[in-house]
Order: C-alpha cells, then structure tokens, then sequence
C-alpha cells in the first residue's frame, strides 16, 4: 500500500480552496457583468424616452398652430357651418425606437382657463365650475382652490390636485391628461369661443354672469359660431358691465398649446407635459413637465 505525505494532502486542500474562490469570484463577476447589462438596457430605454419626446415634442408643438388654425379653415369651408365643431385636442399613437409614445397636441386658449376664473370671475365658483366640467367624480383629489382665489397665479397641476392622492384613488396618474382636457393653467386667460366645447363656454360665462345669460350667450353662439367676440356679448348682454367682465375672459385667438407625451417602453411609464406661450416679451416659450 502507497502511503501519501502529508503535503499532498495540503496540496489537494489548496486546490480545492483556489477552486472555491474562483468559482466565488467568476459568479460575482457574471453577476456584475448581469447587472452592467441590466443598468445599460435602462439607460438606452431611457436615452430612447428622451430621444423620442424630445423629437415629439419638436416636430409637434411649434407646428401646433398651423395645425389647428388649418382644421378651422377648412371647417369654416364646410356647408354645414352651424353644426361644425372645431377640436381642442388632436391625439396620435406613435412607434420610435422600439417604444410607444402616446401624444396628444391642444389648445390652451380653448380651455376653460382657473387663473383667469380666479382673478375676474366671481368667488366661490372653481369647485363649481371644474364639478361642471370634469365631472363630480374627477374632483375628489382637488385641492381647496376658492379657499385662497386671487392668493397666486396657479403654474402646474400638483398645485391643483393632490397628486398622490389621485395615484391612491384612480391607481396611477395617467388621468390627469384626460381630466384636463377641457381645463387650463395657461395663456392669455381668454378663452377662444371658436374652439371651446359648449361646456366650457357656459361655465366660463357663469363665473362673471348670471346662469340664464350665460346660456343666452352659449345658444347664440350656437346659432352663429362665426361671430366674434364683440358682436356675440353685444347682440346677447345688456349690461356694460357685464359685458366688460365677459371680454376679460373671452377671446376670438389663441397663442397657447401644449403636448401632452407618454412613452411605454414595456417595462415603465412616464409623463411629460410642454405647454408653448407667448411671454410678456412677445417671444414664444416653452415650458415643461414631469410627473415622475
């Protein structure tokens, strides 16, 4: 029988060690090299989210009053005028780079405007007026904007909406788009009775007139939507000053739009809004936002 030393023994165990610490160190490496692979697929998903609402928004907004001042020429061509509405909102499902980007391009002058509510129209009537547009159920995260009327011009929608609150409520804040379809922070504060729906006419009138001149004004405007501002409130309000108040929230233009983007990259979900204004300067800017 051969008798092993005992320095073959610690030679085996030597081995045996090595092997343990390489097979260690080999899967700590594939699981960085894991990791590294992961990191890098979300930076290129999120480089490509950047690239794709960056591209958007660029090709999209700037073009945005073209858009819709094309829309209403050739609605105003049609036969059937009276019964021609014009959109406030155009929305289109896009494929950039292996992602989805949901894109809806608006108006903002044709949006029933809160700041303006707030500063010319009478107090107490936001609560009132966004129920009457958006819908009893769509308030329940709304914060208390007749409490401080006239307090500070309202710039984004946290200060609006308790945000978390309405991620509790509806599960995520991809409503706040469609919630705000008729609703605006910005532009001149006039809103562009050509474009507005109905609705938003009515309510805006009801925050400085009466509920029945309101109406009045609404169904003239329906009889003849091609009326300006100045002919509409003289042919339906009486009063100078009512009709004085009326032409601080009512306007026949609009310089105001924005893009509303969502990318899917399978994996996530994110939101940017870009609202396109003339500043005091005259100049055009923009301005954006995130709801991550």
């Amino acid at each position: 029988m051969q008798k092993h030393s005992p320095k073959s023994g610690y030679a085996l165990l030597l081995v045996l060690v090595t092997l343990t610490i390489c097979s260690v160190s080999l899967a700590s490496l594939a699981t960085r090299a894991m990791q590294a692979n992961v990191d890098s697929l979300e930076r290129l998903r999120a480089l490509q989210s950047r690239w794709g609402r960056h591209s958007c928004s660029r090709a999209l907004l700037r073009s945005a009053p073209a858009a819709f001042d094309a829309i209403e020429k050739q609605n105003l061509a049609s036969e059937q005028l009276t019964k021609t509405t014009y959109p406030i909102a155009l929305s289109e499902t896009l494929l950039l780079g292996g992602q989805r980007f949901t894109v809806v391009l608006a108006d903002e002058n044709g949006k029933l405007n809160l700041n303006a509510l707030r500063q010319h129209g009478r107090p107490g009537t936001i609560t009132q007026a966004l129920r009457k547009v958006m819908g009893p159920n769509s308030i329940r995260a709304l914060r208390n904007l007749d409490r401080d009327t006239n307090s500070h011009t309202l710039r984004s929608w946290g200060e609006v909406f308790d945000l978390n609150l309405l991620r509790a409520l509806q599960g995520s804040d991809r409503v706040l788009a469609e919630m705000t379809h008729d609703v605006t922070l910005w532009g001149s504060g006039k809103l562009n009775i050509r474009r507005a729906s109905p609705i938003s006419l009515e309510v805006t009138c009801k925050g400085a007139v009466t509920d029945g001149l309101a109406r009045r004004i609404v169904e003239r405007h329906d009889e003849s939507p091609t009326l300006n501002v100045d002919l509409l409130l003289r042919q339906t309000v009486l009063n100078e000053t009512d009709r004085e108040q009326l032409e601080l929230l009512l306007g026949d233009g609009s310089t105001t739009f924005s893009i509303w983007i969502e990318s899917d990259d399978g994996s996530q979900r994110t939101q940017h809004l870009s609202v396109l204004y003339v500043d005091a300067d005259g100049r055009q800017t923009t301005e954006s936002f995130s709801l991550n």
